[in-house]
């Protein structure tokens, strides 16, 4: 399996982690408005995003198997695997070549991060620490778990968003989201933002396209695109996603779901064989 393949995985949780550590320096001009055209405004964006966020797919349990295509330039790359979840506790998830052999084995807590390369027996094994270190962002496990389930990502300001719409959807834009006090861990969290824009859905108030951006860092963004949803434990559960990371849309992945289960209870089976050989994150 090209290894090009594993490293978007890797740049998707790197991203993930810099949208947690992200800071403005570029003053935004704010137009002048009434205390009443602004309360409206308020009122507006609290309506939509509030039923937004009660659509948004919760389950203490997940099950999904998927087939997948990772695009590079020319190059394409099938797989396929199986991919676990606890709710804000575990995401687990093995990853096949379309022969049936398994060639990674990822788990992944808030605190830490692992990986089997089968293929190379080597593991990678780190905390969110090292990877703060190393990077110098944060790991943001909820957020993943927020792209996977057509979520918005969580713990932010919600009265910030400019509201727009067209025929089909609603369109909620912000140029400096912030991370709630209460769940700030030191105090120049408090000065980390986000660019960020959700495309919601009229009909089903569910996520049709999210885009997520580091102000000053042009190659830091993401782009999620649910182009197809089904029902799963009486809820809206995104089973075709397609994920970007660049702006030339010539490197995505698509995920598309063909069975997902919810509520029963699932095990994360990880086992590092003596003879694999440690390796860590370049």
């Amino acid at each position: 399996m090209n290894k090009s393949f594993l490293s978007f995985f890797s740049v998707l949780m790197i991203f993930l982690g810099l949208l947690s550590s992200c800071r403005s320096t570029v003053p935004v001009a704010q137009p002048m408005v009434t205390v009443d055209t602004l309360a409206k405004a308020q009122q507006e964006v609290k309506a939509v995003y509030d039923q937004f966020k009660a659509k948004e797919f919760s389950a203490p349990w997940l099950l999904g198997k998927f087939d997948g295509v990772y695009h590079d330039g020319d190059k394409t790359q099938g797989f396929n695997g199986q991919i676990r979840i606890q709710n804000d506790s575990v995401i687990w998830a093995n990853i096949n070549a379309l022969m049936g052999i398994e060639i990674f084995r990822i788990l992944i807590r808030p605190d830490s991060f692992f990986m089997l390369n089968k293929l190379e027996k080597t593991y990678t094994a780190e905390s969110s620490k090292y990877l703060n270190e190393k990077f110098g962002m944060q790991i943001h496990f909820e957020m993943l778990q927020a792209v996977l389930l057509g979520n918005d990502f969580p713990y932010y300001e919600t009265d910030v968003f400019k509201l727009s719409e067209n025929a089909e959807s609603y369109q909620l834009s912000t140029l400096g989201r912030r991370k709630l006090k209460k769940y700030v861990k030191a105090n120049d969290d408090l000065n980390k933002v986000m660019v960020q824009t959700l495309n919601i859905d009229k009909s089903t108030f569910r996520l049709k396209k999210q885009n997520a951006k580091i102000i000053g860092q042009d190659k830091a963004k993401l782009r999620a695109v649910y182009d197809k949803y089904i029902e799963v434990g009486g809820q809206l559960f995104p089973s075709f996603i397609t994920l970007f990371l660049k702006d030339d849309d010539k490197t995505y992945l698509e995920i598309q779901f063909s069975s997902v289960e919810s509520g029963q209870k699932q095990s994360f089976p990880f086992k590092i064989p003596a003879k694999y050989t440690k390796v860590s994150i370049n």
